[in-house]
């Protein structure tokens, strides 16, 4: 019997039928790997978005005030810089803090007091924290959340210390405090001695590339008078027959 050798035709065919193949394997390849690569793009982002989070808690909660009416080097501020959306809206925290880790080079140094400072900064001890979308000192073009911290506090808030970027994919940042009755967009205890600790902190934030896309978490900060602060504030809610 004679063999029949391939036809052109059926050649034709074979390769077209191996060049669709090829090609819908390298779309699923190619589909494959960006789904891969913007899946860790949100992971990642995810990522940075806790830390930021966790960041931001970890400092508010840190929040210090001296009891007393003399609380002159004591304070905590929400006001609006001059970033901010507009006047009404706080994006600015300042405050004062204890409970600032000591650095482990600074705990197991030998060194004298003087050396010890000039190698690891000022250690232990009150402290001031900034948390605001408005830089005191912008690190060159740089933007997003800063934050600038300075030990110990020197009673000025507007100034002074070390800032640096928190995060720089933030796109605007709102701080709102509860007092027990209501949230309010400001607080200052250095006009007002009657003012406390917020019993809470409401942070709202976007992101450069979704300003429509608002995420908020609220902190609840730890300390005595801010403990005592919400008792009378329900005592008074239930004496005049509101819910706070």
């Amino acid at each position: 019997m004679r063999s029949r050798g391939v036809t052109l035709l059926e050649l034709l065919v074979a390769s077209a039928i191996a060049l669709l193949v090829f090609t819908a394997g390298s779309a699923a390849f190619v589909a494959a790997v960006g789904t891969q690569r913007r899946l860790a793009d949100e992971e990642e982002r995810w990522i940075r978005r806790i830390r930021f989070e966790d960041a931001v808690r970890s400092l508010l909660r840190s929040a210090y005030l001296a009891e007393g009416v003399d609380r002159t080097d004591t304070y905590f501020l929400a006001y609006a810089g001059s970033n901010a959306l507009d006047g009404t809206v706080a994006d600015t925290v300042t405050f004062t803090a204890l409970g600032l880790r000591v650095p482990f080079r600074a705990a197991t140094s030998t060194d004298d007091f003087e050396t010890r400072n000039e190698l690891v900064g000022p250690v232990g001890g009150l402290r001031e924290v900034s948390i605001s979308t408005t830089p005191v000192n912008p690190p060159g073009n740089e933007q997003g959340a800063f934050l600038r911290e300075q030990t110990p506090a020197d009673g000025l808030p507007d100034e002074g210390g070390y800032e640096r970027v928190l995060w720089d994919e933030v796109g605007s940042l709102r701080f709102e405090m509860w007092d027990g009755v209501e949230w309010r967009t400001e607080w200052d205890t250095t006009a007002d001695d009657q003012l406390g600790l917020p019993l809470e902190v409401r942070v709202t934030y976007t992101l450069r590339d979704e300003p429509d896309a608002e995420r908020s978490f609220t902190v609840r900060l730890r300390s005595a008078e801010a403990l005592q602060a919400r008792i009378e504030a329900q005592n008074q809610a239930q004496l005049g027959g509101v819910q706070p």
